[in-house]
């Protein structure tokens, strides 16, 4: 049986690989919707009317004086106009540590540092927290339950949000087993203008894992890389490309694409493009470097997909 290889979560631009980190106010996140989207009450919003209701209560019904009553509605009224700052530094500072712990392939830190925003989870949006969650679920293997979580945050988002979470939602689509689902929705993602790398990415990773038209995966890939340019985001495309001229016996056209992509040395990419170069080799007829490098990629993601599949594939050429 072949070993499904493994689906990255690829961040969406404009969320480079490191280095640089985002800059402020650049990191990817689910923001209040407003225009388009149903708005979303999150507890911030609800300090103001909190503080009138407790004054109005202190005044008539304990019978405060107006001083008092005043002082604490004011001071509500403060808190109501910090918390958004607050929350909103509290967003990109997850953020950036969200994206670091991803990038360095330590999944065991991610729930720690979910449940140390207690700020967020207390007065942030509803779909904010439920995409970010959605995120760590797949990272850590669980993808049913990151597919109700995006669904969750799918529900009342606007057309931009819906964009990216049904990116993820199909990426999670995939890693249940569920092709269909997830290629229907990239496809409808692109024929709706979604002129974004990971789309073409995820579809073209999709197509080639379960054994679909190398050609078609390639040119979906190449359309990627034009969109992406020649920065970071085009490192998992260009890997996975790699992948479609092995299959389309252009060894040669694959070694060039993952000398292109030799920033990706580390981490889940890095086991990716150890993966994808261990296929090369093989199909060279090289099965002494194939196994060099299936070791090094499991050595790179040795608990998850990748580092599984190469487990596979070193059994299989023993």
């Amino acid at each position: 049986m072949k070993a499904r290889p493994h689906l990255a979560v690829v961040p969406p631009p404009p969320l480079p690989e490191p280095p640089p980190l985002p800059r402020r106010g650049k990191a990817a996140s689910i923001r209040r919707v407003s225009g388009s989207g149903r708005p979303e009450i999150a507890l911030r919003h609800l300090l103001l009317p909190a503080g009138l209701v407790l004054a109005i209560v202190l005044r008539w019904r304990f019978g405060w004086g107006k001083g008092g009553t005043f002082g604490v509605a004011l001071s509500f009224v403060v808190l109501s106009l910090l918390m958004g700052p607050v929350v909103g530094r509290a967003k990109v500072a997850f953020d950036r540590a969200l994206l670091r712990a991803l990038q360095r392939g330590d999944r065991n830190a991610l729930w720690p540092l979910y449940r140390r925003q207690w700020v967020l989870r207390a007065f942030g949006e509803r779909r904010y927290l439920a995409a970010k969650r959605g995120l760590i679920q797949m990272e850590v293997g669980d993808p049913r339950a990151a597919a109700e979580s995006f669904r969750e945050a799918l529900r009342g988002a606007s057309a931009a949000e819906r964009t990216l979470l049904d990116n993820y939602l199909a990426n999670a689509q995939y890693a249940l087993g569920d092709d269909a689902d997830a290629e229907r929705t990239f496809r409808k993602l692109i024929a709706d203008g979604a002129d974004q790398p990971q789309v073409y990415h995820h579809l073209a990773h999709g197509i080639l894992r379960r054994g679909g038209k190398a050609k078609e995966a390639a040119a979906l890939l190449e359309k990627g890389l034009r969109t992406a340019g020649s920065g970071p985001t085009a490192l998992p495309l260009r890997i996975t490309l790699a992948e479609a001229h092995v299959a389309l016996r252009d060894t040669d056209r694959a070694r060039r694409l993952l000398r292109e992509a030799a920033d990706a040395a580390d981490g889940p990419l890095g086991a990716r493009r150890a993966l994808v170069e261990g296929k090369v080799e093989s199909a060279s007829g090289d099965e002494a470097a194939a196994r060099r490098c299936f070791a090094r990629a499991r050595e790179l993601d040795p608990e998850g997909p990748t580092g599984r599949e190469a487990k596979a594939l070193m059994e299989r050429a023993a």
